[in-house]
């Protein structure tokens, strides 16, 4: 078999020794499989980190494009969750605010998850807090809609814009009240209270019988 074909079968396999006769042979580590995935990516949705390092200490590009969407690895890695992926790119260079699918940033993708390790490993690399998508909502505004308390206070501590709008003119905190996450509106409104909304989010905190009366 070309050693090309036995590199990426070595990986999907997770067969350390056949990966390394593929690369000792020569094998070209951007060479795509039948589905046109190269190596790396291979790796990635394999979970074969070991193997992911070896590809990018031999060229392998860590900011690769994958499949038919606008993401790069990173995107896609923070999709499935792979901290240790996102890891991995990070300290290959990969940069934490490249856009994806929709102008997403891995962070956007992971404060939405409420994945707060990798949230954390992403603002060390300089992630931008207040990065917004092509809705307009940054990673605040997915993070208060989820219900992620704990991402959002990461977010807030990272210096993330509790007051801006995206583009249905929703606040993180209108996110937060408007999915009854009441525990990260109401810590979103101490956070940084803003005259314009305050009246609105309070009141739509309240029951339905006192909301008519707070009008």
């Amino acid at each position: 078999m070309h050693p090309d074909y036995r590199l990426n079968d070595a990986i999907h396999s997770g067969c350390t020794a056949d990966f390394n006769d593929a690369v000792d042979a020569g094998a070209d580590v951007s060479f795509p499989d039948w589905k046109g995935q190269e190596p790396l990516e291979v790796a990635m949705r394999c979970a074969r980190a070991d193997m992911a390092q070896q590809l990018i200490e031999l060229g392998a590009d860590p900011n690769g494009a994958v499949g038919k969407r606008q993401d790069r690895l990173i995107h896609a890695a923070a999709r499935r969750k792979d901290f240790g992926f996102v890891r991995l790119l990070l300290s290959a260079g990969v940069p934490p605010n490249s856009r994806g699918t929709c102008d997403r940033t891995a962070l956007h993708f992971a404060a939405n998850a409420g994945l707060q390790y990798m949230v954390s490993d992403l603002l060390a690399h300089n992630a931008n807090p207040n990065s917004s998508d092509t809705s307009g909502d940054t990673p605040l505004h997915l993070a208060a809609r989820a219900g992620q308390p704990g991402t959002v206070r990461q977010l807030l501590g990272a210096s993330a814009d509790a007051r801006r709008p995206n583009n249905m003119l929703y606040t993180p905190i209108h996110e937060a009240a408007a999915k009854g996450h009441t525990e990260i509106a109401v810590a979103l409104l101490k956070h940084r209270e803003s005259d314009r909304c305050v009246r609105s989010i309070r009141r739509s905190l309240l029951p339905g019988s006192e909301r008519g009366r707070a009008a």
